[in-house]
């Protein structure tokens, strides 16, 4: 038997606290909006924060095995990561450019070395620029650059993702939720 899902008005009576109605109401005054399309921006944004930590991949320090191309990843650390507010408004959806290269190691064939540069575009709330680099260890000796480069990208996305959802969750502006993305 098939359940009807119920549609609701879009109307809501909400009852709360005197010292967090003006609170809220001062806060939408400061970014000129009515009070109403604060709470539901709010409300959106909290939905959107919940369903990227659902979706976020769980990543340990330790080994990091690919199951496409047989990659380890032995380790990673961040040469650069720069984090600035840029203004004073809500944010709207950020715009965010990923750039990753590849070199092997000149003393053993099997480790290579993939650095991963994701940067905030011009639209976004804030200006980001993180760069993570990490080394693996390919088992296989016709995997291609190309393969390898993608499938250890793919391992180090998810570091990045969480360290910029560490980054801006304080922030002012709120976090910066980055979905899954394609290599």
């Amino acid at each position: 038997m098939e359940e009807k899902k119920t549609l609701h008005s879009g109307r809501l009576l909400l009852r709360m606290g005197k010292a967090l109605h003006t609170e809220l109401a001062e806060e939408a005054k400061k970014y000129g909006m009515s009070l109403n399309s604060y709470l539901v921006y709010l409300l959106s944004k909290r939905k959107e924060e919940e369903k990227a930590k659902r979706e976020l991949l769980p990543t340990r320090i330790s080994l990091i095995r690919s199951k496409k191309v047989k990659l380890t990843l032995l380790s990673y650390f961040f040469p650069e990561i720069s984090f600035r507010v840029l203004k004073e408004a809500p944010p709207s959806p950020p715009e965010i450019k990923v750039e990753s290269s590849i070199s092997p190691d000149e003393k053993d064939e099997s480790l290579w070395r993939v650095s991963v540069n994701l940067e905030s575009e011009e639209k976004s709330p804030y200006e980001i620029r993180i760069t993570i680099e990490g080394t693996f260890r390919v088992q296989e000796k016709d995997a291609t650059e190309n393969d390898i480069l993608k499938e250890a990208t793919s391992l180090l996305l998810p570091i990045l993702q969480s360290l910029i959802l560490t980054i801006t969750s304080q922030a002012p502006h709120g976090p910066i939720l980055i979905g899954k993305m394609r290599v």
